[in-house]
């Protein structure tokens, strides 16, 4: 004869576990906003049925189930996703470099312009043309020494500006070094705090996220 409790018990632990729903719901709601957050969900499982099986067991006709219990609460995260992702933001961080270089070289060589390096040239070999016709002439050989120094100056320049940008590059490098290390540090934290927890039956869905907003700003940057 199962008791009357039974009942009670049954509807107790299936407004338990929806209540775990709803505060995992609220949850959700709350970090809509939160960078890095990843949503999550309760997995209801059912309660081992009554009587178990045992040699003293009750004499009634088949097993009854005794409810529902919370299983497990998990993210809604697929890990083939996050590996595509972290691979293109990879490729992205490059490109992304490698196109603002590019365009600082733009800027520099100044191509094609009035003032560019070409067009400096141009004008000195047409001046040394033009001296090679009327050697005595000197004004040829005045417009030659102003053209060949207008080449050297701006060979200077580039040569100046280029181990500028090779100096802001070294910098470069080093400010993200330290935002690699940064970044490297702060997973390995994390990861201390995730094996703090799980040996205690937890499963520190937060904390993953964290270790995950880390890993994809690192990708961006190795």
């Amino acid at each position: 004869m199962v008791s009357t409790f039974h009942g009670l018990e049954v509807a107790k632990r299936g407004l338990f576990t929806q209540q775990s729903a709803l505060y995992t719901t609220g949850h959700n709601i709350s970090n809509a906003n939160t960078e890095g957050y990843t949503r999550q969900r309760v997995n209801f499982e059912q309660t081992g049925p009554y009587p178990a099986a045992s040699r003293n067991r009750a004499e009634i006709p088949g097993q009854m189930g005794t409810g529902v219990q919370a299983q497990s609460i998990e993210r809604v995260r697929t890990q083939f996703l996050d590996d595509q992702y972290r691979g293109e933001n990879n490729r992205s961080g490059y490109y992304s470099i490698m196109a603002s270089s590019m365009e600082r070289m733009e800027e520099v060589m100044n191509e094609p312009s009035e003032n560019g390096l070409a067009k400096t040239m141009d004008r000195f070999w047409q001046s040394l043309q033009d001296l090679s016709v009327n050697p005595e002439d000197s004004g040829a050989r005045s417009v030659v020494r102003q053209r060949g120094k207008a080449v050297a100056e701006t060979f200077n320049y580039l040569s100046n500006t280029i181990h500028t940008m090779q100096l802001d590059v070294k910098n470069e490098v080093s400010v993200t070094t330290k935002e690699i290390n940064s970044l490297a540090s702060q997973i390995n934290n994390v990861n201390k705090q995730i094996a703090e927890l799980e040996p205690h039956g937890y499963v520190a869905n937060d904390l993953y996220d964290e270790r995950d907003r880390l890993i994809d700003q690192l990708s961006g940057h190795v």
